[in-house]
């Protein structure tokens, strides 16, 4: 269906009542506590189900700081089971610091990033740099835990000598990411949950345009049903950011009478692609949920 037909006939859902005004966010509060009770074995389920991989876990790359201590703050840099952490923060006298972290994900599959934490010294950057003279002391340790539900805060602790710090960081956006275009791809889905029926699940090919607009965004999806012909079904969404990492959600209608809740979450842009996981609860009962791929 061309797009403008397509948003005209999302628009008529709305005026028989089939398509429900967008949910809030679904976005954790800062220290909602639930990183504290997750085990090793539910945040590797969790990780597999609801978030983009660095081959074994959910990816941490971002800018993090508690949502109300701007001012200092930690950035991630996320490969396979490896984080590599800089903390910038502010040392007895208030002059700027920062350590180095190397963190490993221990048990592997966990939600748990633990390691040595240095101070560096080293040659002056205005004059000619010499690798040599950089000296690297392990000052500490550092370990972070994610709450696997969202990827978009967790508990922090470090020590710098006999200095302990604990603190619960967030995910900071720096801009909102517009996803508006016309996509094709797959929805690749995970161990559904409720009686589900072929129809229900996502096509091969799925066919997804986007108008975004700040955090409101109608997203049409081709291609969501196995039916025949493909329905497009739509959501009026709300859209919200934590970090890099995007969200859609709101209420799905077909014309085919169908309606269900509908999140588009843990999204990364890429060139010309965004990637990211997805959960649809049916309102017949079926839940899926899984990962996508989609090309702009």
């Amino acid at each position: 269906m061309p797009f403008p037909s397509a948003v005209a006939a999302l628009i008529a859902f709305v005026f028989v009542g089939v398509l429900a005004a967008p949910v809030a966010s679904a976005r954790l509060p800062p220290g909602s506590g639930a990183v504290r009770m997750a085990s090793a074995t539910a945040a590797t389920t969790n990780a597999a189900a609801d978030a983009p991989k660095s081959r074994v876990t959910g990816d941490l790359t971002d800018i993090w700081w508690p949502n109300n201590e701007p001012g200092w703050g930690i950035q991630f840099v996320h490969n396979a089971d490896y984080v590599f952490a800089t903390l910038y923060v502010y040392d007895a006298a208030g002059k700027a610091t920062f350590f180095v972290g190397s963190l490993q994900n221990t048990p592997v599959g966990s939600n748990l990033w633990t390691g040595p934490l240095s101070a560096t010294t080293g040659p002056y950057f205005g004059a000619a740099f010499n690798p040599a003279a950089v000296v690297e002391t392990v000052v500490g340790s550092m370990t972070f835990e994610v709450d696997t539900r969202c990827w978009c805060e967790g508990a922090l602790t470090y020590n710098v000598g006999a200095v302990q710090v604990a603190k619960f960081i967030d995910r900071q956006p720096l801009k909102l990411e517009n996803f508006s275009g016309y996509y094709h791809g797959e929805f690749i889905t995970y161990e559904p949950t409720g009686t589900c029926v072929f129809d229900e699940y996502p096509d091969d090919r799925t066919f997804v345009s986007i108008n975004q607009t700040g955090t409101a965004a109608t997203v049409l999806l081709t291609g969501l049903r196995r039916t025949q012909p493909a329905p497009t079904c739509g959501i009026f969404a709300t859209y919200s950011q934590t970090g890099r990492l995007g969200r859609f959600e709101g209420t799905l209608a077909c014309p085919t009478g169908q309606v269900g809740q509908l999140r588009l979450g843990e999204i990364v842009s890429g060139p010309n692609t965004m990637t990211g996981t997805w959960r649809l609860e049916w309102g017949s009962g079926c839940s899926l949920q899984g990962e996508f791929v989609l090309i702009y």
